[in-house]
């Protein structure tokens, strides 16, 4: 995992890399200087079907300059027994009908930590221009949601900065 410019850190959590279950994990970095840092220990449950939701087009922490764009996508990962019963003739309309249900109703955005949400999509792949000319200058802590057609919720968060001070240049020789 590396550093942004911003001072943030990502990583992505798959199948591939975790396993199902409860997991702990923190992070390590070395100053140029030699000393090593730690970050207090992070808990999470891990299952690989479920709701889930990413934002691909921005980096937490990131400044948001001429209204760019939010995007991203959400989705649903069924388990190999949903999957099989969707194909199985023996399976009832109900049973199939409840799995075809897990399917993105809605994604929603909070420029309040939460408190309240703006519908943005009713698809899997979503896209929502900020309007940063509109938002106060600072740090902005959004919530995206994406809402299941069975009620199942996904939620990721992130940090972005609006910067409306022009800068000053001054000029020390003609």
């Amino acid at each position: 995992t590396k550093v942004a410019s911003t001072g943030y850190y990502k990583f992505e959590i798959s199948p591939d890399t975790t396993t199902e279950g409860e997991h702990v994990y923190s992070v390590r970095t070395t100053l140029e200087n030699g000393q090593v840092i730690y970050s207090e220990e992070q808990y999470f449950v891990y299952t690989p079907a479920g709701p889930w939701i990413n934002i691909s087009s921005m980096s937490m922490g990131d400044f948001a300059m001429d209204r760019p764009y939010l995007e991203g996508v959400a989705g649903y990962s069924l388990t190999e027994a949903e999957m099989l019963t969707l194909k199985d003739k023996e399976a009832s309309k109900f049973e199939k009908q409840k799995i075809k249900e897990k399917v993105v109703e809605r994604v929603e955005i909070s420029f309040d930590n939460g408190k309240t949400f703006t519908e943005i999509s009713d698809k899997p792949k979503w896209r929502y221009r900020i309007e940063n000319q509109e938002m106060e200058e600072g740090f902005h802590f959004m919530v995206v949601r994406a809402v299941m057609a069975n009620g199942d919720q996904a939620v990721t968060k992130m940090i972005i900065q609006i910067d409306k001070t022009a800068p000053s240049v001054k000029l020390i020789s003609p």
